[in-house]
């Protein structure tokens, strides 16, 4: 059950890998295996975080430690995806410290995930690095980064996961964008949001890292749209770079 879950992940099926996953965990306390029901709460948790269903992700992060600290499994590789997931649900709520703790705490597991289960490996370290992205720590970030290259150079056919590894390079490399967009009009302000907008980021989330509220980034996504006639995020995106490219815009 847990690898059905997995791989539907993989598959983008969130729905059905959510429902397998559920079922894996509920299969798992039956049978009193503690790792793997950690390692599928964990892994629910993180499809509700990319739904945006925050609140049901903080609970399911919470349950997910629970059983780790109650298990005593500390010292399990798997542990680092519940700290990761842990992680996430710190920085929603705007626990920085914590979650730094909690990103520090996975680095000695990390080793021993390898090749060998290598989604699991890579899924671990991208949220990691997702995290170490909101703590503005782009330095912590970037072996990992390294790490996830490697392991997609021997195991390439890691479905969804190899996107979000693109799209996170993306955003510790952006795309310099043009200091001024002269046709569409971005103030400093908008200029500013655009690249987040490409990113794997709520408005929620990419208003604390610009320390600003929701309604403002929301206010500011509005306006780039009907500016640059899109939309949505990836279309604004999208075409603030086709912009960049017309001639006469530095």
């Amino acid at each position: 059950l847990l690898l059905r879950g997995c791989a539907a992940l993989l598959l983008g099926v969130d729905d059905e890998a959510d429902s397998h996953l559920g079922q894996a965990a509920a299969a798992a306390e039956v049978q009193g295996c503690h790792e793997l029901r950690m390692l599928a709460i964990s892994e629910r948790s993180l499809i509700a975080r990319a739904r945006h269903d925050d609140d049901r992700a903080d609970l399911l992060s919470v349950e997910a430690l629970h059983i780790a600290l109650s298990a005593e499994l500390e010292s399990s590789p798997m542990f680092a995806l519940t700290l990761a997931a842990s992680a996430r649900a710190s920085l929603r709520n705007g626990r920085w410290a914590e979650a730094r703790d909690l990103v520090a705490a996975s680095e000695p597991l990390r080793a021993s995930l390898t090749e060998a289960l290598p989604w699991l490996t890579v899924s671990t370290r991208l949220e990691l690095a997702r995290s170490y992205l909101t703590l503005h720590d782009a330095e912590a970030a970037e072996p990992l980064m390294r790490e996830i290259g490697a392991i997609l150079a021997v195991r390439p056919r890691l479905g969804t996961l190899v996107g979000q590894a693109r799209e996170l390079e993306r955003e510790l490399h952006p795309t310099p964008l043009p200091r001024e967009h002269a046709r569409s009009g971005l103030t400093h302000a908008e200029l500013r949001l655009l690249p987040l907008l490409g990113t794997h980021l709520s408005f929620r989330e990419i208003a604390d890292q610009l320390k600003v509220s929701r309604n403002t980034v929301k206010t500011q996504a509005i306006s780039i749209y009907r500016k640059l006639g899109v939309s949505g995020r990836s279309e604004a995106v999208a075409a603030a770079a086709e912009e960049s490219r017309l001639p006469g815009i530095a």
